[in-house]
């Protein structure tokens, strides 16, 4: 959890948030349990101040997390609301619920805890920033995007077969532009895009996000390289405190949200938008990286 000092430097200004408060806000009226947008939200609101709307996204997040017996997250959730929420009888009593959700763990040893190599743990959190970054594309993972589209009947046979090839033809080319399974469906105009978007937002608990209302500036231009952005269809357009929020174009792929946690070295929380909007938001990020350098060359 960051300290209070970080908060009063955010990576957003006050109308990034405001933006990204309404864009979750909607999502919430759709999927009024979304975990990702519950904490997302707790945070904004508590970033600028308004600390009765944090803790109504924080009372209702905890009953999501009671409701699924997440114990970790029960157990940081807790110590959130002790600390904002004060004397709130409210808090007090759902913390003490969290507790006992949080109560089942794992048993660590404090031989185990002191017998950690501390520099080895710190090569080992490079070594896997290093992989995630240097790892491929794998087309692997946009056929089973559409497999299950298939099996779920969300596409018929001989769609599943028409994107298959097409998504066999882009990855041939020269990878210097996204690769994915929705680019195919959108750029065949599919009729049911919107749908096939809402499907895999419910079944990857991924809510569907417009990256065209975001700024996409400051210190999350630095977060991620470019390349691994075009490459693997996911983009840091927002922080909240100083939790990453992505877009992906693949929800089903876990691999690439462990590779970001990796590379991140932050809680990371996903969304789905659509290529198109993803197209614009790599374009965006190049130009402002390309006017960021320009205004440091004549610095």
């Amino acid at each position: 959890m960051a300290e209070t000092d970080d908060r009063k430097q955010p990576g957003a200004t006050q109308e990034d948030l405001w933006a990204a408060i309404n864009a979750f806000e909607q999502i919430l009226e759709i999927m009024p349990n979304d975990r990702s947008s519950l904490e997302t939200l707790s945070r904004a609101y508590e970033q600028i101040g308004d600390v009765t709307r944090a803790l109504d996204m924080m009372l209702r997040l905890g009953e999501a997390l009671i409701a699924e017996g997440d114990g970790p997250a029960a157990e940081e959730l807790k110590d959130r609301l002790i600390k904002i929420g004060g004397d709130d009888p409210r808090c007090r009593d759902l913390a003490a619920r969290l507790d006992r959700v949080a109560e089942v763990k794992p048993a660590v040893t404090t031989q185990a805890r002191a017998d950690e190599p501390v520099q080895a743990a710190s090569e080992g959190v490079n070594k896997k920033r290093e992989e995630a970054l240097r790892r491929p594309f794998e087309m692997a993972e946009e056929l089973a995007f559409a497999w299950a589209l298939l099996e779920d009947n969300e596409i018929q046979q001989d769609e599943y077969a028409s994107v298959v090839q097409d998504l066999t033809e882009m990855s041939a080319g020269n990878a210097a532009h996204t690769v994915s399974l929705l680019h195919v469906l959108e750029g065949r105009q599919f009729k049911n895009l919107g749908r096939i978007m809402a499907y895999a937002a419910e079944r990857c608990r991924t809510p569907v996000l417009s990256l065209d209302s975001f700024d996409l500036k400051g210190e999350i231009l630095e977060l991620l390289p470019l390349s691994f952005a075009v490459q693997r269809g996911a983009l840091v357009f927002d922080l909240i405190d100083r939790d990453a929020v992505v877009v992906v174009l693949n929800p089903f792929n876990k691999q690439l949200q462990a590779d970001l946690q990796a590379i991140l070295s932050r809680k990371v929380y996903v969304y789905l938008t659509l290529p198109s909007e993803f197209d614009n938001g790599v374009k965006r990020i190049r130009e402002a990286l390309a006017a960021q350098n320009l205004q440091d060359a004549k610095a």
